[in-house]
């Protein structure tokens, strides 16, 4: 059998070794061209300028666009949110030739983040000075979304523990402080004045030893339901910020139009409500409106019926940046006076109770506010 001619791979690879087909490959240069268009990478050549030169598919799709032509000639600065950036990483190239595993935050083709991992090495000119490089660059954006996730993961197990552990360390010194107060109360030399005070401080211990009870419960999901008003877990939740509603001056509006039953745990609930009208009062500026709202409701992607609990303020509404974390764990605009965890927490004790949230907010002028809606089904009959 002859030997097939050089100029036909596949039909060298059939008959012979499968070395001739690669040194056919290598060397007519269709080797470099395979290697460059099918490489999972992306695989680039660009001038120092940042002028594209060359880049293969993977390249062109993992910045958002659909072929190379649409990325060649286009310059190297659109790719950085800050041009400064763009110069600080040609002179680390010019400084030492190359750079190995270098993770970069850039802009894609719609505006949006991608995090990749790159290696470049400098080509040099004919005089040896530095005038391209060529390089490779790995998506790492989901992977870095998915170790991010684990570490808030880790952290907020790591709270729970801590908070059970806390919980569970402050109950006795709470059952002491409350059976001190009762004694004290029930002494006979108290006047009736006193005796009012020592009742007060007496109840607002056993609203922090409930408190205690309830993040156990909460952690070790042990927390027994019960049927309920609605409206009354709310008012227990605005009771605790009258005070700071009266100093902001805030026009506060409570409509109750449907209290029907609810097969729930009470004292997770009045922690969610208490986290909402807490967060609007901060929002709301002085004078401004809050709004509480109690109404039948109905999950329309499960045609349950139920209710629906509305919490409407009228400040300056959530940056669209912040938008799409503000149920995120540890996620706070309030710097040293929030801890990032009371939204979150609200959307698990929602969703504990078969419920949906939801947020709509506006941050134009004249119209701004933010509305937070919660859709609770109602008991069984």
């Amino acid at each position: 059998m002859k030997d097939p001619s050089p100029a036909n791979p596949h039909a060298s690879a059939t008959v012979a070794p499968t070395a001739r087909a690669y040194l056919w490959l290598r060397e007519t240069g269709e080797l470099w061209r395979m290697l460059f268009d099918q490489n999972l990478a992306g695989v680039f050549c660009s001038t120092l300028d940042g002028e594209m030169l060359e880049c293969n598919l993977s390249f062109a799709r993992i910045f958002g666009y659909d072929s190379p032509d649409e990325i060649v000639r286009r310059p190297g600065v659109d790719y950085y949110f800050d041009p400064a950036d763009r110069q600080r990483y040609v002179e680390k190239l010019r400084a030492h030739g190359s750079v190995r595993n270098l993770e970069l935050t850039l802009r894609k083709k719609d505006g949006a983040a991608v995090i990749i991992l790159e290696n470049v090495t400098v080509l040099p000119g004919e005089h040896g000075q530095p005038e391209a490089m060529l390089g490779t660059v790995i998506d790492i954006t989901e992977a870095k979304q998915a170790q991010e996730a684990m570490l808030r993961a880790e952290k907020l197990a790591a709270v729970g523990r801590l908070a059970a552990t806390i919980a569970h360390e402050i109950n006795n010194p709470l059952e002491a402080v409350t059976n001190t107060l009762f004694l004290a109360r029930t002494h006979a030399e108290v006047t009736s004045a006193l005796r009012e005070l020592l009742l007060l401080a007496e109840q607002q211990v056993a609203r922090v030893a409930s408190i205690t009870r309830q993040t156990l419960g909460f952690f070790r999901g042990a927390t027994e339901r019960t049927t309920t008003s609605i409206a009354a877990i709310l008012d227990d939740a605005l009771a605790l910020y009258q005070d700071k509603i009266n100093v902001k001056n805030i026009r506060l509006v409570k409509q109750v139009r449907f209290n029907g039953p609810i097969h729930a745990r009470p004292g997770e609930l009045r922690q969610a409500f208490s986290n909402l009208v807490a967060n609007a009062i901060d929002a709301v500026p002085e004078g401004g409106d809050l709004v509480l709202r109690v109404s039948r409701g109905r999950d329309w992607r499960s045609s349950m019926t139920g209710v629906t609990v509305t919490v409407a303020d009228s400040g300056l509404g959530i940056d669209p940046q912040h938008r799409k974390r503000i149920f995120e764990p540890f996620f706070t605009t309030k710097c040293d006076a929030g801890t990032g965890l009371g939204l979150w927490l609200t959307r698990e004790i929602v969703l504990r109770h078969s419920g949906r949230i939801r947020v709509r907010t506006s941050s134009r002028h004249g119209q701004s506010g933010t509305t937070i809606s919660i859709f609770l089904p109602t008991a069984s009959p």
